[in-house]
């Protein structure tokens, strides 16, 4: 059981129990010590004593710690007993472990999300491109299988009336020959292009194509496509054309685009077709 001591203002009494302290009517304020206790303090503030008084009263410290005997400080810790240990202060500022350690980890966390959001960018791009290329095919069929049937010229060509039971290579060669005029005066309409490209973590365009898809019957011998550079304020930082030459007829034909230390997004526009069969050379503005 604990045993408490207590100071009257001129010596020290004890040691006493609860019970013992309690007959004698000690007020909040009686100077206590136990062991565990690091010096003298008020009885209203030993966890064990606060049962002895049902009153509030306001707290006047008036107990001050006793005084340092060295000789039976060095005495107690020879004999084992625990020294009060002084805690270092902590440590603050560009110095502390914690501060670098919550710097790496927002680093990280920004990397990580800007990562993310420049890859799902590009993920959605290829996926949109892809999407309107079969939509656009899709209505390109259409409107060609609608213009084979309602064509008046064709329909009232006496030239296509006279194959009627001719050879299949002159149909052919009629049909060829309306295919093409038609390609040429709407070459723009078979021609759909897409771009894919990642953005470095700290700017930069990287691993950046360009695609342009030819739905016509006839090979494209050359397209030209304009490149621009965009930086994260919007502005042009730089521009270059990349020319695409032998487009198979329903096909595709890519190019890269040079990598870039500055940037953070493309801008290309379809400027140009060439073609010597078809005979076209004609400026467009297909931007993508």
């Amino acid at each position: 059981m604990k045993k408490y001591f207590i100071h009257n203002d001129q010596e020290s009494l004890g040691p006493f129990t609860v019970e013992e302290l309690a007959a004698m009517e000690i007020t909040k304020y009686t100077p206590v010590w136990c062991d565990g206790l690091p010096g003298w303090t008020p009885a209203m503030h030993v966890r064990e004593l606060k049962s002895l008084w049902s009153d509030k009263e306001p707290f006047v410290y008036t107990a001050v710690p006793p005084a340092f005997d060295k000789s039976a400080y060095e005495h107690a810790v020879k004999d084992g007993a625990q020294p009060l240990l002084k805690v270092a202060p902590r440590e603050r500022g560009l110095g502390s472990p914690v501060f670098w350690v919550g710097l790496v980890a927002l680093a990280t966390t920004v990397i990580v999300a800007l990562s993310f959001r420049y890859h799902q960018r590009t993920v959605n791009q290829t996926y949109m491109t892809a999407l309107e290329q079969r939509k656009w095919e899709d209505s390109l069929d259409k409107e060609m299988g609608a213009a084979a049937v309602s064509e008046p010229e064709l329909q009232n060509d006496t030239t296509t009336s006279a194959l009627v039971g001719a050879p299949d290579e002159a149909f052919e060669r009629t049909r060829r020959e309306y295919a093409l005029n038609y390609t040429r005066m709407n070459i723009e309409r078979y021609l759909r292009a897409a771009k894919t490209f990642d953005v470095k973590r700290f700017g930069g365009i990287k691993d950046a194509k360009v695609a342009v898809y030819n739905n016509s019957d006839f090979p494209i011998d050359r397209a030209d496509v304009q490149v621009v550079y965009i930086k994260a304020n919007g502005e042009v930082f730089k521009s270059q054309t990349i020319s695409l030459t032998n487009i198979p007829a329903h096909g595709k034909r890519e190019a890269a685009v040079p990598d870039e230390k500055r940037g953070t997004d493309l801008r290309c526009t379809l400027k140009r077709v060439t073609d010597a069969e078809l005979g076209v050379s004609k400026n467009l503005s297909i931007l993508f």
